[in-house]
C-alpha cells in the first residue's frame, strides 16, 4: 500500500481503538437498571416525533438523488425510480457504512438498464455528496454562530465555516465540468442549484438532528443548537473511522461530549436513534430491494408469448 493509504488505515484503527476505550471506560460508570429506566422513561410521543423527523430527513435525501440525476442525465431516470433509489442508497449506506461503495452498488444495479455508466453514477454520487456536505456544514455554521451558551471562539469558527460554504457555492460552478478534485469530475452545475441544495440540506440535517435530540430527556442538553456540533463531528469521525455506519465511534463521541448528562440517558437515546434512524430505514430498504429483485427474476423466467 502507498504511504497515504497506510496513514488512512492507521487513522481509522486509532479512532476505532479510541472509541472502544472510551466506551469501555464510560460503561463502568453505568448500571443496567438505570439504562433500563432510561428506556422506559422515553415517551412514545418522542419516538413518534423522531420517526417523523427520520421520514423528513430521508425524503430530502431522496430529493438529492432526483436533482442529481437531472443534473447529470436529464430526462433519462423517471422521478419515481430516482427517489426510491435515493432513499434506499442512503438507508443502506448510513447503516452499513462505506457510502461510495454501498450507495454506488445500489445505483449501478438500478441505473445500468437506463444506459448509465460508472462515470455517470460517480457524478451522481459526487453531487449527492456535495448536497449532504452543504446541509451539514450550513447547519453547523448556523448553530455555532447563534448558540447562546457557546464562547465567542465558536462563533468565529461558525462564521469561518459559513464564509467557506459561500465561497464554495461561488467557486464550484466555475470549476465544475473540469477536474477540481483528484480523480473526481464534478458535472457542470449552477449557483442556483447549489443554493437550492443548501436550503434542502439545512432541512435534512435539522431533521436528522431532531430525531436524536427529541429522544434525550428534557433539559439534558442546554439547547438544540449546542447539540448539533456534537452530532456533526460524531458523524464525521464515524465516516473517517470506516466502521459500519460509524457504529461505536459515533456513540463514543457523543457520550464523551456530553459528560454532564448521565451516561445511561445518552446511551438509551443513542440506541433508540440507531433503531429509528438507521435500522428501520435499512430494514425497509432491504425488503424493497429484495422484492424488486424477486420480481425481476420472476419476469425473466417467464416464457415469452407464443413459447408456452
Amino acid at each position: 500500500m502507498k504511504g497515504r493509504t497506510w496513514i488512512q488505515v492507521g487513522l481509522a484503527l486509532a479512532l476505532l481503538a479510541l472509541a472502544i476505550g472510551t466506551l469501555v471506560h464510560l460503561s463502568r460508570t453505568m448500571s443496567w437498571a438505570s439504562l433500563h429506566k432510561s428506556f422506559a422513561d422515553t415517551s412514545w410521543s418522542s419516538m413518534l416525533i423522531a420517526l417523523g423527523a427520520t421520514v423528513a430527513s430521508f425524503t430530502v435525501l431522496a430529493l438529492y438523488e432526483r436533482y442529481a440525476t437531472q443534473a447529470v442525465v436529464p430526462g433519462r431516470i423517471p422521478p419515481g425510480q430516482s427517489l426510491s433509489v435515493g432513499w434506499m442508497a442512503h438507508a443502506l449506506s448510513n447503516t452499513l457504512g462505506f457510502h461510495a461503495f454501498t450507495g454506488g452498488a445500489v445505483r449501478y444495479r438500478a441505473y445500468k438498464a437506463r444506459g448509465l455508466n460508472a462515470i455517470d453514477i460517480g457524478s451522481i454520487v459526487t453531487l449527492v455528496g456535495i448536497s449532504v456536505g452543504l446541509g451539514s456544514g450550513g447547519l453547523l455554521a448556523i448553530t455555532m454562530i447563534i448558540a447562546p451558551e457557546d464562547p465567542w471562539t465558536h462563533r468565529v469558527a461558525g462564521a469561518i465555516i459559513a464564509v467557506a460554504l459561500l465561497a464554495t457555492i461561488w467557486w464550484l460552478p466555475a470549476a465544475s465540468g473540469k477536474k477540481p478534485f483528484r480523480n473526481v469530475t464534478v458535472p457542470r452545475i449552477r449557483r442556483a442549484w447549489l443554493a437550492q441544495q443548501l436550503v434542502l440540506g439545512l432541512i435534512e440535517a435539522t431533521a436528522a438532528a431532531i430525531a436524536f435530540y427529541i429522544l434525550l430527556p428534557k433539559g439534558a442538553v442546554p439547547s438544540f443548537t449546542g447539540l448539533v456540533p456534537v452530532l456533526v463531528i460524531g458523524v464525521l469521525i464515524g465516516i473517517v473511522s470506516h466502521s459500519p455506519g460509524g457504529l461505536g465511534v459515533f456513540e463514543a463521541t457523543v457520550l464523551a461530549a456530553l459528560p454532564s448528562v448521565p451516561g445511561e440517558e445518552v446511551l438509551a437515546a443513542l440506541v433508540l436513534y440507531r433503531l429509528i434512524y438507521n435500522l428501520l430505514p435499512c430494514t425497509a430498504a432491504v425488503m424493497v430491494f429484495s422484492w424488486q429483485y424477486f420480481l425481476r427474476k420472476r419476469l425473466a423466467n417467464q416464457p415469452a408469448p407464443g413459447e408456452a
